[in-house]
């Protein structure tokens, strides 16, 4: 991959939890994504369904704060939540 791409290729992230235990198995950090159109019945995170921009991250960004999380915490893998993650561009 070229990095130089890194900071090129933005999200559009609603908050960030460098370590859970709840959402998913052991220590991960979960990336919560801005915006979802699937409009589920019974959705838990209406509040992240606006598409609108929240907190504009580069993936270099991102991959830092991933980084950070595996020295802090120790974290064994990244839960990706949402709103809906597939909607990101990048």
């Amino acid at each position: 991959m070229d990095l130089s791409l890194n900071s090129q290729i933005k999200f559009n992230i609603a908050y960030i939890k460098l370590c859970t235990k709840t959402e998913g198995p052991f220590n991960r950090c979960c990336i919560w994504f801005q915006g979802c159109n699937l409009n589920c019945k019974g959705c838990c995170n209406k509040d992240l369904q606006a598409l609108i921009p929240k907190h504009i991250v580069t993936l270099e960004k991102l991959l830092d704060i991933v980084k950070e999380a595996k020295d802090k915490y120790g974290i064994e893998g990244v839960t990706l939540s949402g709103g809906e993650p597939s909607l990101q561009s990048g």
